[in-house]
Protein backbone atom coordinates (compact mmCIF):
# COMPACT_ATOMS: atom_id res chain seq x y z
CA UNK A 1 0.00 0.00 0.00
CA UNK A 2 1.08 3.60 -0.57
CA UNK A 3 2.68 5.86 1.82
CA UNK A 4 2.14 9.15 1.98
CA UNK A 5 4.59 11.89 3.54
CA UNK A 6 2.81 15.30 5.23
CA UNK A 7 4.76 17.70 6.96
CA UNK A 8 4.21 19.56 10.50
CA UNK A 9 3.86 23.59 10.85
CA UNK A 10 7.15 23.84 11.76
CA UNK A 11 8.72 21.95 8.86
CA UNK A 12 9.26 18.23 10.05
CA UNK A 13 7.96 15.50 7.90
CA UNK A 14 5.95 12.61 9.11
CA UNK A 15 5.04 9.24 6.93
CA UNK A 16 1.20 8.22 6.72
CA UNK A 17 0.77 4.28 5.99
CA UNK A 18 -2.84 2.54 5.63
CA UNK A 19 -3.34 0.40 8.71
CA UNK A 20 -1.65 -2.65 8.76
CA UNK A 21 -1.05 -5.87 10.73
CA UNK A 22 2.75 -5.19 10.37
CA UNK A 23 2.29 -1.73 12.12
CA UNK A 24 0.00 -3.51 14.66
CA UNK A 25 2.47 -3.00 17.73
CA UNK A 26 3.13 0.72 17.30
CA UNK A 27 -0.32 1.04 16.45
CA UNK A 28 -1.37 -0.59 19.64
CA UNK A 29 1.04 1.59 21.80
CA UNK A 30 -0.87 4.55 20.56
CA UNK A 31 -3.95 3.20 21.66
CA UNK A 32 -2.41 2.44 25.00
CA UNK A 33 -1.25 6.46 25.28
CA UNK A 34 -4.96 7.68 24.45
CA UNK A 35 -6.01 5.59 27.16
CA UNK A 36 -4.28 6.61 29.84
CA UNK A 37 -4.64 10.38 28.55
CA UNK A 38 -8.50 9.76 29.21
CA UNK A 39 -9.74 10.34 26.29
CA UNK A 40 -13.49 9.66 26.21
CA UNK A 41 -13.29 7.51 23.11
CA UNK A 42 -10.58 5.44 25.28
CA UNK A 43 -12.70 4.40 28.51
CA UNK A 44 -11.96 0.75 27.94
CA UNK A 45 -8.58 -0.03 27.56
CA UNK A 46 -8.51 -3.06 24.72
CA UNK A 47 -5.85 -5.70 24.27
CA UNK A 48 -3.37 -6.56 22.03
CA UNK A 49 -5.62 -9.21 20.43
CA UNK A 50 -8.45 -6.97 20.40
CA UNK A 51 -6.48 -4.30 18.49
CA UNK A 52 -5.13 -6.87 16.46
CA UNK A 53 -9.26 -8.13 15.84
CA UNK A 54 -9.59 -4.17 15.13
CA UNK A 55 -6.65 -4.34 12.30
CA UNK A 56 -7.89 -7.27 10.46
CA UNK A 57 -11.20 -6.42 10.13
CA UNK A 58 -10.06 -2.74 9.11
CA UNK A 59 -7.41 -4.26 6.58
CA UNK A 60 -10.25 -6.19 4.81
CA UNK A 61 -12.55 -3.20 4.90
CA UNK A 62 -10.24 -0.88 3.05
CA UNK A 63 -9.43 -3.63 0.35
CA UNK A 64 -13.17 -3.59 -0.51
CA UNK A 65 -12.59 0.02 -0.18
CA UNK A 66 -15.12 0.99 2.94
CA UNK A 67 -12.65 2.43 4.93
CA UNK A 68 -9.57 4.45 4.31
CA UNK A 69 -7.74 3.88 7.82
CA UNK A 70 -4.37 6.07 7.78
CA UNK A 71 -1.46 5.66 10.89
CA UNK A 72 1.04 8.58 11.06
CA UNK A 73 4.62 8.05 12.16
CA UNK A 74 7.62 9.72 13.45
CA UNK A 75 10.02 7.33 12.81
CA UNK A 76 8.94 4.18 14.00
CA UNK A 77 6.53 5.59 16.41
CA UNK A 78 2.74 5.94 15.87
CA UNK A 79 1.52 9.44 16.85
CA UNK A 80 -2.05 9.46 15.00
CA UNK A 81 -4.64 7.82 13.36
CA UNK A 82 -7.53 9.16 10.79
CA UNK A 83 -10.23 7.01 9.29
CA UNK A 84 -13.26 7.21 6.82
CA UNK A 85 -15.53 4.43 7.10
CA UNK A 86 -18.68 4.46 4.18
CA UNK A 87 -21.85 4.98 5.85
CA UNK A 88 -23.05 1.63 3.47
CA UNK A 89 -20.93 -0.53 0.85
CA UNK A 90 -21.81 1.62 -1.94
CA UNK A 91 -22.31 4.39 -0.26
CA UNK A 92 -21.22 7.81 -0.82
CA UNK A 93 -20.96 9.58 3.05
CA UNK A 94 -18.11 8.35 5.34
CA UNK A 95 -17.33 8.25 8.92
CA UNK A 96 -14.64 11.13 9.61
CA UNK A 97 -12.62 10.19 13.37
CA UNK A 98 -8.84 11.51 14.24
CA UNK A 99 -6.95 10.70 17.35
CA UNK A 100 -3.31 12.43 17.63
CA UNK A 101 -0.98 11.68 20.69
CA UNK A 102 -1.12 15.03 23.26
CA UNK A 103 2.33 15.30 22.18
CA UNK A 104 1.96 16.31 18.55
CA UNK A 105 -1.35 18.26 18.90
CA UNK A 106 -1.48 21.72 17.72
CA UNK A 107 1.51 21.19 15.11
CA UNK A 108 -0.27 20.86 12.17
CA UNK A 109 -0.37 17.00 11.83
CA UNK A 110 -4.31 17.02 12.58
CA UNK A 111 -4.78 19.37 9.21
CA UNK A 112 -2.88 17.86 7.20
CA UNK A 113 -3.58 14.48 7.50
CA UNK A 114 -7.67 15.51 7.47
CA UNK A 115 -6.19 16.99 4.39
CA UNK A 116 -4.97 13.97 2.81
CA UNK A 117 -7.62 11.67 3.96
CA UNK A 118 -10.58 14.01 2.57
CA UNK A 119 -8.15 13.85 -0.92
CA UNK A 120 -8.33 10.08 -0.79
CA UNK A 121 -12.04 9.99 0.01
CA UNK A 122 -12.33 12.01 -3.27
CA UNK A 123 -10.95 10.45 -5.30
CA UNK A 124 -13.07 7.13 -3.64
CA UNK A 125 -16.04 8.95 -4.91
CA UNK A 126 -17.04 9.47 -1.16
CA UNK A 127 -18.82 13.03 -1.66
CA UNK A 128 -19.91 13.65 2.13
CA UNK A 129 -17.71 13.06 5.35
CA UNK A 130 -19.54 13.68 8.62
CA UNK A 131 -17.80 13.67 12.08
CA UNK A 132 -18.59 14.37 16.09
CA UNK A 133 -16.85 16.19 18.11
CA UNK A 134 -16.93 16.50 22.04
CA UNK A 135 -18.49 20.09 22.60
CA UNK A 136 -15.61 20.88 25.17
CA UNK A 137 -13.18 20.44 22.40
CA UNK A 138 -12.95 24.00 20.96
CA UNK A 139 -9.66 23.78 19.16
CA UNK A 140 -10.96 20.33 17.00
CA UNK A 141 -14.31 22.19 16.56
CA UNK A 142 -12.51 25.40 15.10
CA UNK A 143 -10.49 23.33 13.52
CA UNK A 144 -13.15 21.41 11.36
CA UNK A 145 -15.10 24.94 11.02
CA UNK A 146 -11.65 26.70 9.51
CA UNK A 147 -11.69 23.11 7.19
CA UNK A 148 -15.41 23.58 5.71
CA UNK A 149 -17.13 21.43 8.08
CA UNK A 150 -20.90 22.53 9.31
CA UNK A 151 -22.60 22.08 12.25
CA UNK A 152 -25.97 20.16 12.19
CA UNK A 153 -26.47 19.58 15.46
CA UNK A 154 -25.79 18.78 18.92
CA UNK A 155 -26.07 15.39 21.20
CA UNK A 156 -26.97 15.95 24.96
CA UNK A 157 -25.62 13.94 27.24
CA UNK A 158 -23.79 11.59 24.32
CA UNK A 159 -21.66 10.03 27.37
CA UNK A 160 -20.78 9.73 30.83
CA UNK A 161 -17.50 9.96 32.30
CA UNK A 162 -16.56 10.44 35.93
CA UNK A 163 -20.15 11.05 36.51
CA UNK A 164 -20.25 14.05 34.26
CA UNK A 165 -22.46 14.01 30.98
CA UNK A 166 -20.54 15.31 27.79
CA UNK A 167 -22.40 16.46 24.89
CA UNK A 168 -21.02 15.61 21.05
CA UNK A 169 -21.39 17.86 18.27
CA UNK A 170 -22.19 16.53 14.93
CA UNK A 171 -20.48 18.35 11.50
CA UNK A 172 -20.16 17.36 7.93
CA UNK A 173 -18.08 18.62 4.87
CA UNK A 174 -19.12 18.10 1.10
CA UNK A 175 -15.71 16.96 -0.42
Amino acid sequence: MKKYIIRSKDGKLFEAKYLSEKYSKEFYDLQCRLYKEGLPDFRNKQTYKEILNFIKGAEMEIKKRVRISLVLFDGKKAIAHINISRWSKDGITGDLYIYIDKEYRNRGVGKALINLILGLAKKDKYETVALEVDSNNKIAIRLYKKMGFVVFGVLPKAYKLNEKYYNDVFMYKKI
